[in-house]
């Protein structure tokens, strides 16, 4: 994936998966937005579905856009407790968290 630039005038970026539940949700800085994921049998194989979002506008697009591109690509997930990499169905990552600390 490409590295994208935060704003300086928005929020932090993140993603939180609730396990328990199979949604997650999270911000782009401006906007916050929601989902359900499912975990296939494949441990590592990961869809994401029903995503939602507040449709504030933003001063620049650039980060939002590149998580809504990346989540409509993802078709595996990677993850450690130092990082966690959403990859398409290529393999290519398309997106690498970090946990907050």
């Amino acid at each position: 994936g490409t590295q994208v630039k935060t704003i300086e005038d928005e929020d932090t970026p993140f993603i939180s998966f609730q396990k328990e539940e199979s949604r997650f949700y999270g911000s782009t800085g401006c906007n916050s937005f929601f989902g359900n994921y499912e975990v296939k049998e494949k441990q590592d194989n990961i869809t994401l579905s029903n995503i939602g979002s507040t449709k504030k506008l933003c001063a620049d697009m650039t980060v939002e856009d590149a998580i809504f591109s990346a989540f409509a690509q993802v078709a595996s997930v990677n993850y450690n407790d130092t990082k966690m990499q959403l990859k398409d169905a290529n393999g290519n990552v398309i997106m690498e968290l970090s946990p907050v600390k």
